[in-house]
């Protein structure tokens, strides 16, 4: 799995770290953030609390940047998390019981998003 974890913030520096500066700061994390929203199939303009929210998830020790240990360490946690799901659906009865996913979107106070 390290390896794995270590290859994904390779190609997460080398896309979103646009001044080399070895963080992420909150515009590119924002930039990274979106980008994945949208390979989850969320789609429409996200909300700034959300993207705040995100970022504060990231940026562990409040510095307004995300260093790449604290990507490691949320990359560890989400694939540990991934790896549990998987083990749990694995000890569903059958497929058919599970509904089928949904695709997700963001409601805010002028509608949804």
């Amino acid at each position: 799995m390290d390896r794995r974890i270590e290859t994904c913030v390779n190609e997460i520096w080398s896309t979103y770290d646009k001044g080399n500066s070895g963080f992420l700061d909150m515009r590119e994390m924002r930039a990274f953030i979106k980008s994945q929203l949208a390979k989850m199939g969320l789609e429409g303009e996200i909300p700034e609390a959300l993207l705040d929210m995100c970022f504060q998830a990231f940026d562990k020790d409040g510095s307004g940047t995300v260093t790449r240990d604290e990507m490691r360490v949320y990359l560890k946690q989400m694939m540990t998390a991934t790896k549990d799901k998987k083990s749990e659906q694995s000890t569903s009865p059958s497929p058919i019981a599970r509904p089928p996913p949904q695709k997700q979107t963001f409601t805010t106070f002028s509608g949804v998003v």
